[in-house]
């Protein structure tokens, strides 16, 4: 294929995942995700076994892992990801209900699979290119999404340890898809809007998450840390989250879930603090 061949490619993926629901999507390489901050941190935590992406080729990530530790890994074809975000404004609190009834996560998560079940179709209809889903979680076999999208221009890494975006802040979910196909990366942008901020998003955490240092470049021999200076808790994070936890008759838009779920809400106060695309 000729490199107006790939470019005409990349445009039309693109255009499909926004038509399909996507309210952002780019593309980032495999091999720089090896590169990524989130895969070179990991490999320096005990928890994660990082199996380098070339030596998977599984048809799925099995949803336990028969070993002690989480893998994260990629199939051998895999060549580019397709990054997609879906903005989550605060007044729809149901796209990121986790409820007992389900096995297929949230339904912010679920709409994000379906556009990438589109994506897919069309790939097959129109092209002979290989895709696959990437799970979600890294325990899943999944990948660092914030560094991929980051690297696919969709935003950068806040103080608050999320995905800022120009458009909407930090209010998206993200979800990946492997592509075997190589395609030019549509990022990292030139934005930075925490260097001028009063970080009201460490201000508002109420397990002051954001407070203390966690990560020291001189432990794990990188630069590029959690919340950028290595202050994110992800453990006192959960904590409030996993207390978050409501039948359904005592939360917002309870007829978004079945009768008698119990539903794990986020806390997401972080999320709203900040003034980015609001």
């Amino acid at each position: 294929m000729s490199m107006n061949g790939y470019d005409h490619l990349a445009s039309a993926i693109l255009k499909t995942a926004l038509d399909s629901g996507a309210d952002l999507a780019g593309f980032v390489a495999v091999s720089s995700m090896k590169q990524a901050p989130t895969h070179k941190l990991l490999t320096r935590l005990p928890i994660y076994e990082v199996i380098d992406f070339s030596e998977s080729d599984t048809a799925v990530a099995p949803e336990e892992v028969p070993i002690a530790k989480c893998r994260i890994e990629l199939p051998t074809w895999a060549e580019t990801l397709l990054i997609i975000a879906l903005y989550h404004p605060e007044d729809k609190p149901a796209l990121d209900y986790f409820r007992s009834s389900s096995s297929g996560g949230s339904e912010g998560n679920l709409q994000l699979i379906r556009i990438n079940n589109k994506v897919i179709r069309w790939l097959e209809e129109n092209t002979s290119t290989k895709s696959r889903q990437v799970p979600y979680g890294i325990d899943k076999g999944g990948i660092g999404l914030k560094d991929a999208a980051v690297l696919a221009g969709l935003g950068v890494i806040g103080k608050n340890n999320l995905l800022i975006t120009p458009q909407y802040g930090p209010r998206v979910r993200l979800r990946a898809l492997a592509l075997q196909v190589k395609l030019a990366e549509t990022g990292p942008l030139d934005f930075d809007p925490c260097l001028t901020c009063d970080m009201p998003c460490r201000q508002i955490c109420p397990r002051k998450a954001l407070d203390n240092k966690i990560f020291d470049p001189m432990d794990y021999g990188i630069s590029e840390l959690p919340a950028r200076e290595g202050v994110y808790d992800r453990d006192a994070c959960a904590l409030e989250s996993d207390k978050r936890i409501y039948p359904d008759a005592s939360i917002p838009q309870k007829e978004e879930v079945e009768s008698g779920d119990l539903i794990s809400v986020s806390c997401r106060a972080c999320e709203f603090a900040c003034p980015v695309g609001i």
